[in-house]
Order: C-alpha cells, then structure tokens, then sequence
C-alpha cells in the first residue's frame, strides 16, 4: 500500500510541476517577449501611462501587440493587453483608471486583455 501511495504521490508532484511550467511558458503575461515600442499615451491625470509594443512574429508567426501600465510615480511596470495577429494599436483613456485599446476596456488597476483567454 505504501508504493501505491508513494508512486501517486510523485505523480501528482510531475503533474503539478508539468502545469506550472506549462502556464509560465504559454499563458502568464509577466512572461511576454518586450517588442519594439510604437505608442506611449499618458492618462489624463498623469498617474499612469499605457506603452503599446509590437512584438514582429517573423516569417510563420504574425505580429502581435503587447501593452503595459506604468505607474509613473514608481516606474513599476505591468502588462494589460497582449493580442495576435495586430500590428496597429489605437490607445484612448475613458477615465483616470480606465482605457481602451483596440476597442477591448481595460481597468488598468485590475484588468488584463489576453487573445490567449
């Protein structure tokens, strides 16, 4: 009974390794390659600012557009918006907290856009 436990037990510990690694490699947005930056909008308080990037895909993968919040007091970074298959990018701030980029509303405290999603 004890190697029955044992082997499910070192299962579930490959499971769970295999799952983190397969999340921080394909779905976490702290993970994005930095791209090339195309836009900078600032909010209308200038507490924030919203950097848009265009991340080139080469030949066999299309381009893409990263976005990232930037508390201008601190310089502390996050990214918001991340979408495949654009090589444009249109940034307008409703409010202090919130913008639309490429028609997706994204609060900039809470929210993130992901074509992955």
């Amino acid at each position: 009974m004890n190697k029955w436990k044992w082997a499910i037990s070192i299962l579930l510990l490959i499971l769970l390794v295999m799952g983190a690694l397969f999340y921080h490699f394909f779905y976490a947005m702290y993970n994005l390659p930095e791209g090339k930056l195309i836009h900078t909008v600032a909010s209308p308080d200038k507490k924030h600012s919203v950097n848009a990037y265009i991340v080139e895909g080469g030949a066999t993968v299309p381009d893409s557009i990263r976005a990232e919040v930037v508390t201008n007091s601190s310089g502390k970074k996050n990214n918001i918006y991340w979408d495949s298959k654009m090589d444009t990018v249109s940034i307008n701030w409703v409010d202090n907290k919130t913008v639309i980029i490429n028609g997706h509303e994204i609060d900039v405290t809470k929210d993130v856009y992901d074509w992955r999603r």
